[in-house]
Order: structure tokens, then C-alpha cells, then sequence
């Protein structure tokens, strides 16, 4: 019996120049890191929100701004009344006097659907009186529907411009209580989408 010498030559498709070898090694390699990379960016991006969607903090934050801005237009609007001779009607409350007297509605939306302005403010049934006389005992005059903010809390506006964040148990306690309604605008395009017409 003989044994028989194998030389590489002998069998060209089973060797490999050890360049092919490294090179090979280093594209499964190259290969292999590029899927993993790849499948990291898709697990950190899922992570955040889309970007045409505002983050709910941001949301919260701007919404907050909003009932500043309420209450800001809602003193400019008794004052320029009132330097043109239109007095407050002792029995208007703040809903009448935002539905009758404002023209701008887009403060008096919440913005929480995605600043859509589609959702409006509820307001309490107190008198508009009360913001002229800034002095007195706040009382809460806008808010938004509780839990519409989820942990980031309630806003309310009060009667001294001032906005506090209650949880969504808290208000829906002083829904309970005090009963704010939707605001009813006159103009019906904003829930609609649509731009307002002055």
C-alpha cells in the first residue's frame, strides 16, 4: 500500500493565497459590524418620537404658554373695549366674553391632538368681573381636560394670570366640582382644521 503525496497543486480549488484568506475574513467581518450597527440605530431611533410629532412634554410646555397668552389677550381685550365705551355686562362670564369679544381663537385651544388647535379650553362659569379686580382670591378661569397631558399634569389658568399644574385626579376633582364646559366659539372652522376668518 502506498501512500499517496497530496500537494496543493494537486487540488488548486482548496487553497487559497492567505491575502484571499484576510480579505474574506475581513469583508464577513465589515459585513457582520454593518447589521449590527444597523440594527442598533433602529432600536435607538424607536425610541424617540417622529419628528413631525412635538414630544408631550413639549406639548405641556406650550400649552401652559397658551393660557398665559389666554389671559394676557383677554385684559387687552376688557381694556380696548372699554376705551371704546363698551362696558363688561355684569352678567357675562368668561365663556361669553371669550365666545363675544375675541377673535382670535387659537389661544383658547389646547394643543395636546398636536397643535391642531382642536381641542378647546374648558371655562368656568365665573364672572369676567373677576379680571379686573386681580387682587382678589384667584379663582381658576380656563384648564385643559384632565389626564389630555398624562403625567406631565393639568394646567389651569387662573383669575391672576397665574398657571398651576394639577394631577389628573386633582382635576378631576374640581371638574366635579365646579363643572367647566367646552368653550363654544363662534367660528367652527378651527375644529374643523381650517384657518379662522376674522
Amino acid at each position: 500500500m502506498t501512500e499517496k503525496n497530496e500537494t496543493p497543486a494537486e487540488h488548486p480549488a482548496e487553497t487559497h493565497a492567505p491575502g484571499e484568506v484576510k480579505m474574506r475574513k475581513s469583508w464577513h467581518g465589515c459585513l457582520s459590524a454593518f447589521f449590527v450597527v444597523g440594527a442598533l440605530v433602529i432600536l435607538v431611533l424607536m425610541q424617540f418620537p417622529p419628528l413631525d410629532t412635538p414630544r408631550p412634554e413639549t406639548v405641556a410646555t406650550e400649552c401652559r404658554s397658551d393660557l398665559k397668552q389666554a389671559y394676557q389677550w383677554m385684559g387687552w381685550l376688557i381694556k380696548d373695549n372699554v376705551e371704546e365705551g363698551c362696558e363688561l355686562p355684569p352678567d357675562w362670564t368668561i365663556p361669553v366674553l371669550i365666545r363675544e369679544w375675541h377673535y382670535d381663537w387659537k389661544p383658547f385651544f389646547c394643543p395636546a391632538p398636536g397643535f391642531s388647535y382642536r381641542d378647546p379650553y374648558l371655562a368656568f362659569p365665573v364672572p369676567a368681573s373677576v379680571l379686573l379686580n386681580p387682587e382678589q382670591e384667584p379663582v381658576p378661569i380656563l384648564m385643559c381636560r384632565p389626564g389630555i397631558h398624562g403625567k406631565y399634569g393639568t394646567p389651569i389658568l387662573y383669575s391672576d394670570g397665574s398657571v398651576q399644574v394639577l394631577s389628573t385626579a386633582d382635576a378631576e376633582k374640581l371638574v366635579k366640582e365646579q363643572s367647566p364646559a367646552p368653550l363654544e366659539l363662534k367660528n367652527p372652522d378651527f375644529m374643523t382644521g381650517r384657518d379662522a376668518e376674522p
